[in-house]
């Protein structure tokens, strides 16, 4: 859903110039393919962001995706450079300087619970956004918080309820933090 919105926001305002950062592991087992993804939205690697580390020096750094098992610039080690994700070498330290590079922060999950973005993203001092579900109920309540709008569904075979965004309401949120 975010690359989603970018793409309508990059439709509706083409002269402004915004990129999303996904910090985690592209590739997770099981997860999101990430790559794919901002390519069938036909994004330009520029537009998704992802956070690098070394497994040996620790040295992070964030730009387009690039593959896994990378040459580290910093202590020249073959293929030592990964995407972040559980098992990193970034720092909380780190971590806070990583969201402190965003402007605004976009928390649209379909089912979950406390969701350590939303906390992370606040204490960073980053406007977030979140759907009126889940934990993102307790989040909105601050009155700090911007509601990423939508709908619901039914998981097929298990029957739980989950949050399916409007497109449009992450493209405003995008559009709210540019104008910031």
């Amino acid at each position: 859903s975010h690359m989603e919105g970018l793409v309508k926001f990059k439709k509706r305002h083409p002269n402004k110039k915004v990129r999303l950062l996904f910090h985690c592991s592209w590739a997770e087992p099981g997860g999101w393919p990430l790559n794919q993804i901002r390519e069938q939205y036909g994004l330009k690697k520029e537009d998704v962001l992802t956070t690098y580390y070394c497994g040996k020096c620790t040295h992070w750094n964030i730009q387009p995706f690039e593959g896994e098992g990378l040459d580290c610039h910093e202590c020249h080690t073959v293929k030592s450079r990964n995407t972040a994700g559980v098992g990193s070498t970034i720092t909380e330290e780190d971590l806070n300087k990583i969201y402190n590079v965003a402007d605004g922060s976009a928390s649209i999950f379909t089912s979950g619970s406390f969701e350590f973005t939303n906390p992370e993203s606040m204490l960073a001092g980053i406007p977030l956004a979140v759907p009126n579900y889940v934990c993102g109920e307790d989040f909105l309540s601050s009155g700090f918080v911007y509601e990423i709008k939508g709908t619901y569904t039914f998981e097929h075979n298990t029957g739980f309820k989950k949050f399916v965004p409007d497109i449009n309401s992450v493209c405003e949120f995008f559009n709210y933090i540019y104008d910031l």
